[in-house]
């Protein structure tokens, strides 16, 4: 069954297409959350909420852009919301596959997974929150500015800029390595 039959099975109330949706974005919903929050738990009920959320607007949804475009514009203004309450940014979790390789293929997966978190770290929250949407969440640029607001070219200037001190900061860490 193809999204837009699952989606409006969905709509309808159809559970089961419910179940289907939140499997398949459950994990990207929670590295965004993540991403923004930076803390493992928050994250999770960030999701959870997002969800519920979802479950009870199912039928408002105006099918004006992507689910997912939607989705993770609930999960962004849930993350957002939840940092104003809290007035808090813990450090960067599990957020480290974002990128598939460093360099070296001589790296082990788990010090290649290492050495990405490190990288991450290093980024402020603007600009993990732009890098997990364009390379997890395999979001276009129009998309990232539907989801921030943020404007296209402010996204691309952000996005140059979080790549080139990630790959500075990867070329810094595997020359230490040597």
């Amino acid at each position: 069954m193809n999204g837009s039959k699952i989606l409006k099975k969905a709509i309808a109330g159809d559970k089961n297409a419910l179940s289907v949706l939140v499997d398949k974005y459950k994990d990207i919903a929670f590295n965004l959350a993540i991403s923004i929050v930076r803390d493992e738990e928050d994250a999770k009920d960030i999701t959870q909420d997002s969800f519920l959320k979802v479950l009870e607007n199912i039928e408002s949804f105006r099918n004006e852009s992507k689910f997912s475009t939607w989705l993770y514009r609930i999960v962004y203004n849930l993350s957002i919301q939840f940092i104003r309450n809290k007035k808090k940014m813990d450090s960067l979790e599990n957020v480290s596959h974002i990128l598939t390789e460093t360099s070296s293929d001589t790296l082990e997966t788990h010090e290649k997974n290492q050495i990405i978190k490190i990288s991450l770290n290093i980024l402020d929250g603007n600009e993990r929150l732009i890098v997990t949407l364009f390379y997890l969440g395999e979001k276009s640029i129009k998309e990232i500015k539907e989801i921030t607001s943020l404007s296209l070219s402010n996204i691309k200037v952000i996005l140059y800029r979080s790549r080139k001190k990630m790959t500075k900061n990867l070329e810094k860490l595997n020359y230490e390595r040597v």
